[in-house]
C-alpha cells in the first residue's frame, strides 16, 4: 500500500481495506476529469463571451481573452482548493519554501529546460507535417497574433502583462489545481508513476491544442516529479511561471531583432546537446537531494500514501534530504557551465 514510494509507510496489517480507502484523499480519476471539464467550460464560456464582444465592437480581443481566461482559471482553482481543504490547504498542498539551494537549482534549470521543451515541440511539429497533418492542427491558435499584440504595446506594459497573465496567474492556478489538488488524489489512489502520468495527461488535455497538449503533458511530468522530490508546491509554480514568461517573451524579443538565437526554428546541435546535459545534471541533483519528513527516531512520516504534504506539528517531524555526493555535484556544475558557454557562443555569434 506504499504506492511506489519507499519513504511511505504501509498501514498496519490489521487495518480494514475500507479504512485504508477512507484515508486516501480525493479526487479519484472520474472526479478529476469532471474538474478538468469544469475548467474547460469556464474557458469556453469566457472566450465565447469576449469573442461576441469583439464582433460587436469590431476590435481584436485576443489579449483580453487570454487575460480573462487565466484569471477565471485561477479563481476556479482557488475555490476548489479552498472548499476541499480550507485553512489546511497550505499544509496539504505543501505550500512552503523549498530552501535557497533548491530555488537556485530551479532558476538554473529553467532556461535549458525551456530550450529542450521548445526543441521537442519543433521536432513534433516536423513529424506531424511529414505525415500530412494540416498546419491548423500544428501551429498554436492565435500565438502569432498574441505575440504581435504584445510587441505593439508599451514595453513596460507588455512586460507586466506577460508576467501577470502569461506567467503568474497560469502558474498559480494550474499548479494549485493539477499538481496540488488533482495530483494529490491521483498519486494517493493510483501510485506514484500512474498518478503522475494521469495528472499530466489531464494537464495536457486542458491546453486543448493537440501539439501544445503533448508538450504540456511532458512538462507536467517534470513539474510533478520536482514537486514530490522537493515537497514544495512553490517549485513547480516557480518553474511553470518562468517557462511561460520566457516562452512568450523570447518570441516577442526575436520579432523585434533583440534575440537572434530565437529566430531559428531548431536549436544548433551543440546548444541542444549541452542544454539536455544541463537539464539532466540539475535534474539529477534535485532527485538525489529529494527530501522526506522524518520523525525524531529517523522513521519516515507519511499518511499511508505518497504525498508532498507537510505533517501536523504534533508529529514533530523534520525535513531530511538524501545525500548528493561531491562528485555528482561537480559533474552537474560542469555540465551547466558547458551549456552556458555554448549559449554565450551562439548569442554572441
Amino acid at each position: 500500500m506504499n504506492r511506489d514510494d519507499p519513504d511511505v509507510e504501509s498501514p498496519p496489517d490489521y487495518a480494514p481495506i475500507s479504512t485504508v480507502r477512507a484515508r486516501l484523499p480525493g479526487p479519484g480519476f472520474l472526479a478529476a476529469v469532471g474538474w478538468v471539464a469544469v475548467l474547460m467550460v469556464v474557458q469556453f464560456v469566457l472566450g465565447v463571451a469576449l469573442a461576441i464582444v469583439a464582433l460587436i465592437a469590431g476590435a481584436d480581443v485576443s489579449l483580453p481573452i487570454i487575460a480573462v481566461a487565466v484569471t477565471g482559471n485561477l479563481i476556479v482553482a482557488a475555490l476548489i482548493v479552498g472548499f476541499a481543504y480550507g485553512p489546511a490547504g497550505r499544509e496539504k498542498l505543501a505550500v512552503r519554501s523549498p530552501g535557497a539551494a533548491r530555488l537556485l537549482c530551479v532558476f538554473a534549470l529553467a532556461l535549458p529546460l525551456l530550450l529542450i521543451v521548445g526543441e521537442a515541440s519543433e521536432w513534433l511539429a516536423d513529424a506531424a507535417r511529414a505525415v500530412g497533418v494540416p498546419n491548423g492542427l500544428i501551429e498554436i491558435w492565435g500565438q502569432n497574433e498574441i505575440i504581435e499584440a504584445i510587441g505593439q504595446m508599451n514595453p513596460v506594459a507588455g512586460t507586466i502583462s506577460v508576467i501577470i497573465f502569461g506567467a503568474l496567474f497560469p502558474a498559480l492556478g494550474e499548479e494549485l489545481l493539477f499538481r496540488g489538488y488533482i495530483g494529490r488524489g491521483l498519486v494517493a489512489r493510483w501510485g506514484m508513476w500512474k498518478g503522475v502520468l494521469l495528472t499530466s495527461l489531464l494537464f495536457g488535455a486542458v491546453h486543448i491544442h493537440p501539439l501544445h497538449a503533448v508538450v504540456a503533458a511532458f512538462l507536467g511530468v517534470i513539474l510533478h516529479a520536482l514537486y514530490l522530490w522537493t515537497r514544495s508546491l512553490i517549485v513547480p509554480m516557480l518553474l511553470h511561471g518562468i517557462n511561460n514568461y520566457a516562452a512568450i517573451q523570447i518570441p516577442v524579443s526575436a520579432k523585434h531583432g533583440q534575440l537572434p538565437l530565437a529566430a531559428e526554428a531548431h536549436l544548433p546541435p551543440l546548444l541542444a546537446l549541452t542544454a539536455l546535459l544541463a537539464v539532466l545534471g540539475i535534474g539529477f541533483l534535485l532527485y538525489r537531494s529529494r527530501v522526506r519528513w522524518a520523525r525524531a527516531d529517523g522513521t519516515a512520516w507519511s499518511p499511508w500514501f505518497a504525498t508532498a504534504e507537510t505533517p501536523p506539528p504534533s508529529v514533530g517531524a523534520r525535513l531530511q534530504a538524501h545525500p548528493i555526493g561531491i562528485l555528482m555535484s561537480v559533474v552537474a556544475i560542469w555540465l551547466y557551465l558547458l551549456f552556458a558557454l555554448a549559449l554565450w557562443l551562439e548569442v554572441s555569434r
